[in-house]
């Protein structure tokens, strides 16, 4: 799993990288919960989001208590700064009248 995460960071943003370190990013951090492992998940959560993987309510809730019962400053800025990155919307730039003819 790890080595599909690599790939899709040295691979230059190739579409089947992308999507394999975007998977593996999503069972790494299901592994981390299914063991427990707080610190790791709240971890492995930030690396999921900079990967665009797609993040559920549950992962985002059980993430959040992680890094806020983990006491780590760096943790609880990555995390919020992640958080922040899934729900910012990107707006599309606005059509010129010369478009719409």
């Amino acid at each position: 799993m790890t080595r599909a995460i690599k790939l899709g960071i040295s691979c230059g943003n190739t579409l089947q990288a992308g999507v394999g370190a975007r998977a593996a990013a999503l069972r790494l951090l299901d592994r981390s919960i299914r063991f427990g492992h707080c610190r790791l998940a709240a971890i492995r959560f930030v690396m999921a989001a900079e990967f665009g993987a797609v993040i559920t309510p549950d992962l985002v809730r059980y993430c959040e208590d992680a890094a806020a019962t983990c006491n780590d400053a760096s943790l609880s800025q990555s995390f919020a700064a992640a958080l922040k990155g899934l729900f910012t919307v990107v707006q599309p730039p606005p059509l010129r009248t010369e478009d719409c003819q």
